[in-house]
């Protein structure tokens, strides 16, 4: 008989205690922050996803030019591809740019680098050669398409 009671206090304890200890710690434990900074930057791209305003990369093309400095007796290569960032809904104004204005676009670029510092070549912001191009390639068009542009594989060797 004690061993009967024994067996009843212990599962009265394996159950018992451990229900009480998940209901106190349901009352107590602290509310979940509304929205963490990752769940608000998907509810951001979402939205605009939604109202087909997300950004679009395009590619510009491969630039390959040979810069003289008469002054400073040098020949600086420059190298990079060019990507432009546009809205979805400029995709059409693109296509056209592309079909109708690239190649003049191509040497407008050619001849701006021509045209630019070295140190403007050699600064690792680049801010200075991105608004000289965005502004570029924004002239070129009947509206402003391009909102920002990016590099990449670039590369400036003195030869």
């Amino acid at each position: 008989m004690i061993k009967r009671l024994v067996r009843y206090v212990l599962l009265f304890l394996l159950i018992a205690v451990p229900t009480v200890a998940i209901q106190s710690y349901a009352l107590t434990r602290p509310e979940p922050a509304p929205f963490s900074e990752f769940e608000a930057r998907l509810n951001y791209l979402t939205d605009r996803h939604v109202t087909g305003d997300y950004d679009v990369e395009v590619d510009l093309g491969y630039f390959n030019a040979s810069i003289v400095r008469k002054e400073i007796d040098e020949v600086l290569r420059v190298r990079f591809r060019l990507s432009g960032v546009i809205s979805r809904d400029d995709r059409r104004a693109f296509a056209d740019f592309q079909e109708t204005k690239i190649n003049r676009f191509r040497d407008r670029v050619i001849t701006l680098l021509t045209q630019t510092e070295a140190s403007e070549l050699t600064d690792p912001s680049m801010l200075a050669l991105r608004s000289q191009l965005i502004g570029l390639a924004n002239e070129m068009n009947e509206k402003t398409i391009f909102q920002n542009v990016m590099f990449s594989d670039y590369s400036v060797q003195k030869q």
